[in-house]
């Protein structure tokens, strides 16, 4: 009798789990398993939102950039990769073109990612990234079953990154300058033009070029003789320094640039250095013979024609 009582429970948990496992096999054959794969990305997060699986996944590509009108432009990423459901789901798109999907395989290619180029970049560029989104839906009452984000970065190789980050270069900073039309004449200075005497030494400039603004007077074209006297004189560019219109000073760390603009915003009155504006590494300063309002509008027109 005892024996009949154990062997009744046991019957009864043994169909039990074979209907579970009746049931696992139908929902792993015949019920469809919903999901998209990117090639080459790796999965950050997972989570279910009100019954709509979301997965956060990202990827890195190289930029691999080439110059075209004006421009760095990176290899546009092509982003393959499958997914499940077969023909009863319909794939939606948002900040992807040119996407197919066909026979559980989907492609697409991704933004152009460009950098305009500049004789002096604001800010030392490292990477961009977009976010790609695909929303896998039900086709017969489109209703969402899967949500895929992709994060894609953009990377710069040592290649892109020696043409993109370059370091600014004199030549280009003086064709620069004769684009704006206030600016007449420029120079540009070595160790035996530079008046300061500085160019190249540690902690200063090591690209210096002047110029001269036309709405300078040529009264302030000059120098103070042996008795502190102001002699006007006709000499070059070079020579007259930043009183005919300005400079701009190149360094090799912001530090060191910040230093030197600290520096001369001390000197205040008649003993004025002018005004300037401090663009990454670089200096741009302005007469201080200029009028405030001539200041401001040659430091703009600089800076445009330098950063943008």
């Amino acid at each position: 009798m005892a024996t009949k009582n154990i062997k009744k429970p046991l019957l009864i948990a043994l169909i039990v789990a074979g209907i579970a496992i009746i049931g696992l096999i139908i929902f792993l054959l015949v019920i469809p398993r919903y999901n998209i794969s990117i090639d080459g990305a790796e999965i950050k997060e997972t989570k279910d939102n009100n019954g709509i699986k979301e997965v956060v996944a990202t990827m890195s590509v190289d930029c691999n950039s080439s110059e075209k009108n004006g421009y760095y432009v990176c290899e546009s990423p092509k982003i393959t990769g499958s997914y499940s459901g077969g023909d009863q789901v319909i794939i939606n798109t948002e900040g992807v073109s040119d996407f197919s999907a066909n026979e559980n395989k989907i492609g697409f290619t991704g933004k152009e990612t460009s950098y305009k180029k500049v004789v002096v970049r604001e800010e030392k560029i490292s990477a961009s990234s977009d976010t790609y989104e695909l929303t896998l839906k039900s086709k017969d009452d489109n209703k969402d079953l899967l949500v895929y984000k992709l994060e894609l970065t953009t990377n710069l190789t040592d290649k892109d990154d020696s043409m993109i980050n370059a370091e600014p270069n004199k030549d280009a900073i003086s064709g620069a300058l004769k684009t704006i039309d206030t600016i007449s004449e420029t120079c540009i200075l070595d160790e035996d033009t530079d008046p300061n005497n500085e160019i190249g030494k540690d902690g200063q400039y090591y690209i210096k070029v002047s110029y001269i603004d036309s709405r300078v007077d040529k009264q302030y074209y000059g120098e103070l003789d042996d008795n502190f006297n102001f002699v006007t004189t006709e000499t070059s560019c070079t020579e007259r320094g930043a009183d005919a219109g300005g400079t701009v000073e190149v360094f090799r760390t912001v530090e060191d640039a910040t230093k030197r603009k600290e520096y001369l915003d001390g000197f205040t009155g008649v003993l004025s250095a002018g005004k300037s504006k401090l663009i990454n590494t670089t200096l741009v300063r302005v007469s201080p013979n200029l009028k405030a309002s001539e200041q401001n509008d040659l430091l703009e027109k600089i800076y445009q024609a330098l950063s943008k």
